[in-house]
């Protein structure tokens, strides 16, 4: 299944009640029979650790993971396939014309782009600018924050969310931003922040062993 970085993330915006997701991906058969990438990641260290401000709750975590296996020309293979999927999936509306740009000595495209989610019962419109680059030829960078965000239900407490991967062949780092408004009803300032701690860093690492098994298929010949 093909799907933007981003909805790796809605794991950890639909807060309190997140959408688990399998620590663990698996690939098919046909896949796993073949040479794969193996990877080992680190506990995921506090960038910003939970804090209220102003009643939204904002935290920003970090994981390096050390990569085995990615083969030769790997991760501009891995660049062509993203920048295929957001371009001609049509799952995504991008608003203006694609931007060619630059990043910390990557060089791609700039992309102001629109991704509709369905999680659960619970529409949610991402809006978002996104950067994918390339540092040719063994350097992928993908950025990705949020302009406008549009939700129901739980869902409807996000403000914001970014994110970061700058994968290489031997290391991937995610880093992961996400604001969310405290509901009126919720529990007192403290205790919400102590549960957001708890829940953010928990989805952070099954989101983030999610999305290593959608980017390391996409590497191979």
């Amino acid at each position: 299944m093909m799907f933007t970085l981003l909805r790796f993330y809605t794991a950890l915006i639909t807060f309190p009640s997140a959408l688990l997701l399998s620590a663990h991906a698996t690939l098919p058969k046909s896949a796993a029979q073949q040479p794969s990438v193996e990877w080992q990641c680190n506990d995921p260290e506090w960038v910003q650790p939970p804090t209220l401000e102003e009643d939204i709750l904002i935290s920003r975590v970090r994981s390096t993971c050390a990569l085995t296996g990615v083969p030769d020309g790997g991760v501009a293979r891995l660049f062509k396939f993203i920048k295929s999927d957001v371009e001609n999936s049509g799952r995504y509306t991008i608003h203006a014309p694609v931007q060619k740009a630059t990043s910390e000595g990557a060089s791609g495209y700039r992309y102001d782009l629109t991704d509709l989610l369905q999680e659960e019962s619970e529409a949610l419109s991402i809006r978002q600018d996104m950067f994918l680059g390339l540092e040719h030829p063994n350097r992928l960078l993908y950025e990705t924050k949020s302009t406008q965000v549009k939700a129901g239900g739980k869902a409807g407490y996000l403000r914001k969310v970014t994110f970061r991967t700058d994968l290489s062949p031997k290391r991937v780092q995610f880093e992961n931003e996400v604001h969310v408004e405290r509901p009126w009803y919720a529990f007192p300032p403290f205790l919400f922040r102590s549960i957001g701690k708890n829940i953010t860093k928990e989805k952070f690492i099954k989101a983030r062993d999610k999305l290593l098994g959608y980017l390391a298929p996409h590497t191979m010949p």
